[in-house]
């Protein structure tokens, strides 16, 4: 079996989708942002957690692979940001908003 850390990789899954649910269930998103290929597994079975668990659907999932190459284009447009360069989690709430926006509407890039 494999093993992440101590665990092995059932227990961790279970756990990523025990956290996901209780987030989600907590921020009630519209929307959720997934990362190909690393996120896929905690999806499926976050999803089958929340059907489980849950009487209202799962928000909607925009799935989309950001590699540093997609960020490059990102900070290549006029943006509302006090920094020049995309910084994650350091941006504030439009920065991030802005972003995330973007990303959606990049249908070359979402699944």
């Amino acid at each position: 079996m494999t093993k992440i850390g101590d665990k092995d990789a059932t227990e961790a899954l279970w756990e990523q989708a025990v956290e996901i649910c209780n987030l989600t269930h907590f921020w009630q998103p519209d929307c959720t942002l997934v990362l190909m290929h690393s996120a896929i597994g905690p999806l499926i079975a976050t999803e089958a957690l929340w059907q489980a668990t849950f009487d209202q659907p799962y928000p909607n999932v925009v799935k989309t692979n950001l590699g540093r190459e997609k960020i490059e284009c990102y900070n290549a447009i006029p943006r509302p940001s006090v920094f020049n360069r995309f910084m994650g989690e350091q941006e504030d709430a439009i920065g991030i908003g802005h972003f995330m926006a973007w990303v959606s509407l990049q249908e070359n890039w979402v699944c």
